[in-house]
């Protein structure tokens, strides 16, 4: 995926490593020790890595190849339990099949790549085969029912000594899907990267009603990783799901 492939060299400076979405996992499982845990969409593999050393193994699935070779140059051999790979997030069940895992993570706004929602309903489905039985699939996306219903055009500016990361919506009113921009900017060179790729804006209720139809049965939806209660006015939207 281009887009991806763009900022590979400058993902960890764009998104640096949040402790919060590992304390999170810890969370959700206490004994995670125990644990065989499949993280899709893991970019550049750093919360999968430090996972490895507390459960009893962890696979980095991700379908950008300049993506995963950064991940296996920085880390990916310093950990026996730990996998990474490149795979389609349709094809989970297909490759691991049924009850191989007890957790998945589907982090960074992963999810809404799926650009209709039977493409989601069936990436879901594909979830809930490859979980044992109450298995836990953690998501975080963002808050798409604020993002719509205030007519947001814009996210926060990402910016730190090195560069500048500027991410903007479209929306057209006969498409479901909104256009997602995004401009990369390194400081001290005239060079600037601009990319641009669909995404489905999953409201939270239909997150909801999809996660049930396929079969979890327990859900808590939050505002961010340290459990704040899910608003309409939440940044972020963070699942648990069993």
């Amino acid at each position: 995926m281009r887009f991806y492939s763009s900022i590979a060299d400058h993902y960890s400076e764009i998104f640096p490593f949040n402790s919060a979405q590992l304390a999170f996992v810890q969370q959700a499982f206490p004994n995670l020790q125990q644990q065989n845990l499949l993280d899709i969409g893991c970019a550049n593999g750093v919360l999968a890595s430090k996972l490895a050393p507390l459960c009893k193994a962890i696979t980095g699935i991700d379908l950008n190849r300049k993506m995963l070779k950064k991940a296996h140059k920085e880390i990916g051999f310093k950990h026996p339990n730990l996998e990474l790979m490149e795979l389609d997030m349709m094809h989970v069940s297909a490759h691991f099949g049924v009850y191989a895992f007890s957790g998945i993570l589907c982090f960074g706004n992963t999810l809404v790549h799926l650009t209709s929602v039977g493409q989601i309903r069936n990436f879901l489905s594909n979830c809930k085969a490859v979980l044992k039985k109450d298995g836990k699939l953690l998501l975080q996306i963002l808050n798409y029912d604020r993002i719509l219903d205030e007519k947001i055009d814009q996210l926060p500016l990402i910016e730190n000594e090195a560069l500048r990361f500027h991410r903007t919506y479209q929306q057209q009113a006969n498409d479901k899907l909104i256009q997602f921009k995004t401009t990369l900017q390194l400081k001290g060179e005239a060079l600037s990267m601009e990319n641009e790729i669909p995404l489905y804006p999953l409201r939270q209720k239909e997150l909801e009603a999809l996660l049930l139809e396929v079969g979890f049965t327990s859900l808590r939806f939050y505002s961010d990783f340290k459990q704040h209660a899910f608003s309409s006015g939440s940044y972020a939207l963070v699942v648990e799901a069993v």
